[in-house]
């Protein structure tokens, strides 16, 4: 059987999501008010309506001030395009998901604010078909209690961005072009990286021997199982954070196709951190 990624790579996996030591209660985005301030944070009146969320009772005393970090959790789904396949048999874009993204990020007077962030979990689901391939992985990422693909989030006007740290991997897509770019090559152990980003499933081949052949694939199941150092581009948030986007990236895959994947996602809620690990080197 073969253990490489085809044309029907996928990006997501169960993943859990893990708090920093001790934590406020969660909070459901229900609640209204708040406005970005000219301080590089958000008011203290919490997140805006429309899939954000306000809080409280988030350190000692039950005030946000004393939470050490938010950890905002997001809805998301993810743009998924193959492109490059022989004869352009699978080449596609599909809607997958739905999963979950963690952020944590400052806090500022009760609020998300500038400076170093990490990823905490993600976890994305998909399944499609094309042309008789059907696709069933999870991609995931643990970032365990420190997080993972560190980056620095700025905060300008209107908008937020989350901008992660060098990802150099031992071997670059040459271009967009580039179908030999596999998970053996995105291997790295920069600060940017999402790291241990995993594509695990399967896929089943039911087009055919010919259509099988052109995937790399053997007819029927083939198991998916890869680990990797994914750069990602950056996260941008809405001013309130109620929503995020991501532009596409590249996602290692084994000959003969490109994959790249993009990110939109809806706050769900935030979880204030009262205490976080020093996890410096």
């Amino acid at each position: 059987m073969k253990n490489n990624f085809r044309f029907c790579l996928l990006l997501s996996s169960l993943s859990l999501v893990i708090a920093c030591g001790e934590t406020g209660e969660n909070v459901d985005p229900d609640n209204s008010g708040g406005s970005m301030s000219t301080g590089g944070s958000m008011s203290s009146g919490g997140m805006n309506a429309g899939g954000s969320s306000d809080s409280s009772g988030g350190g000692p005393d039950g005030g946000d001030q004393d939470c050490a970090a938010w950890d905002l959790e997001y809805d998301i789904e993810g743009d998924f395009e193959i492109a490059g396949t022989t004869g352009g048999l699978g080449d596609t874009n599909k809607t997958v998901g739905p999963g979950s993204l963690s952020v944590r990020v400052p806090n500022q007077d009760g609020a998300p604010a500038e400076g170093s962030s990490v990823i905490m979990s993600y976890s994305l689901p998909q399944m499609f078909e094309v042309s008789g391939v059907i696709t069933d992985v999870v991609a995931s990422v643990d970032g365990g209690e420190c997080g993972t693909g560190e980056g620095s989030l700025s905060i300008t006007g209107e908008t937020a961005t989350l901008e992660f740290s060098s990802c150099a991997t031992e071997r670059a897509p040459a271009d967009e072009n580039d179908n030999e770019w596999g998970p053996a090559d995105a291997q790295s152990t920069e600060p940017g990286c999402w790291q241990n980003y995993k594509s695990q499933g399967e896929v089943d081949c039911q087009g055919g021997a010919l259509v099988c052949r052109f995937g790399n694939l053997d007819e029927g199941i083939n198991e998916q199982d890869e680990i990797w150092s994914q750069a990602m581009n950056s996260l941008n948030f809405a001013e309130d954070f109620s929503s995020l986007t991501m532009e596409k990236a590249p996602v290692p895959n084994a000959q003969p196709s490109s994959t790249y994947l993009g990110l939109t996602g809806t706050l769900k809620m935030r979880t204030c951190v009262a205490e976080v690990p020093n996890c410096s080197p």
